[in-house]
């Protein structure tokens, strides 16, 4: 085990580094004091005794101004490394407490008092979880609309698996909402022309989808894409330059109106938009299949890659199965039997 970083030992700040000799030295004294006291300690003396022994190294690497920023780094990657393991456990709490679908101020309290940290903190990390988990409900339901509609069924598991109302997951979603037993018609495809061309100019302005070039959230009102599209066409129109990225941003605009125009059209682009999603996942279980076999190993790694695309495990296994079945290769799964070893299928 190496030994303790010595900003974080003095207690100095390291956001930005100490670096005035006067107040570096002033906080060894202060240890030096500290530990000179605890010297007969029953249980701190080891320590403190050990800490004097330090001193002539700590004067030494905080006086010499290379060490003590390398000193300076290595404290900034230990802190982050602590605050990351001490936000594993309190997201791990969070998730318990909102596991309900919502979560009490009170909690909030007692958790900031568990942690030891401010309750701000515990509001800022509830939000970032929030956030997390609908956009991966609005990729789930990306997937699931993709055949042009979706089912009271599908709706009713989403808001079981992400603990969230159904009217919550109503909210964001924009195509028709049928019964198993409803037939409906299928949403017109996309010109593959003017995908095609979607595709080219989106790459040309660094985005992957029409949303994010409008930087909108897909759920989005067909009221607010015109309106947001509209000024996008204004933006670049006004711009007056002739660049690829300005005549790509014109053109995507003019795209945006016409698309978001009614929810036919709209519907036609996000089912074409959701096949590109499949294209990644596709390649890898190609990859993993190359000698005719996709072996368990590989499975597994293909199981994280479709929940990346918001697929849930079940989802996931299923395309996996059929796409596999199409291509006629042999798929290996690992699962535990009576005695919990791992046998493959």
């Amino acid at each position: 085990m190496g030994r303790e970083n010595f900003y974080i030992l003095l207690a100095l700040s390291v956001k930005p580094p100490e670096d005035d000799q006067k107040i570096i030295e002033l906080a060894i004294k202060q240890k030096q004091s500290e530990w000179s006291r605890l010297r007969n300690h029953p249980t701190k003396a080891l320590k403190a005794k050990q800490y004097i022994g330090l001193l002539p190294e700590i004067r030494r690497i905080m006086s010499d101004p290379k060490l003590r920023k390398a000193e300076a780094l290595n404290a900034i990657k230990i802190l982050s490394k602590k605050a990351a393991e001490k936000f594993l456990v309190i997201d791990r709490h969070i998730a318990i407490c909102m596991s309900k679908g919502f979560i009490t101020d009170e909690e909030i309290f007692n958790l900031a008092k568990r942690h030891s940290v401010k309750a701000n903190e515990i509001k800022k990390r509830i939000k970032q979880k929030k956030d997390e988990k609908y956009a991966k409900i609005g990729k789930q339901l990306k997937l699931q609309t993709a055949k042009g509609y979706i089912t009271k069924d599908e709706i009713s598991e989403l808001a079981k698996i992400h603990a969230v109302s159904e009217k919550e997951i109503r909210k964001s979603i924009t195509c028709p909402i049928k019964k198993k037993t409803q037939t409906i018609g299928k949403p017109k495809d996309l010109d593959k022309s003017i995908a095609k061309i979607i595709e080219q100019n989106l790459k040309i302005t660094g985005n992957s989808s029409l949303y994010q070039f409008l930087d909108l959230p897909p759920e989005s009102t067909l009221e607010i894409l015109q309106k947001k599209a509209k000024e996008k066409e204004a933006e670049f129109l006004n711009a007056g330059k002739k660049d690829a990225i300005n005549t790509a941003g014109t053109a995507l605009a003019g795209h945006c109106l016409l698309i978001f125009k009614n929810r036919n059209t709209r519907n036609s682009y996000d089912m074409a938009n959701s096949r590109i999603l499949f294209k990644d996942l596709n390649a890898d279980i190609d990859v993993a299949g190359m000698d005719g076999k996709i072996r368990a190993e590989s499975y597994e790694t293909l199981i994280n890659s479709a929940a990346l695309l918001g697929m849930n495990i079940k989802q996931a296994h299923n395309y996996i199965k059929d796409y596999a079945n199409k291509k006629k290769l042999q798929l290996e799964i690992k699962k535990k039997n009576q005695y919990g070893y791992h046998m493959l299928l």
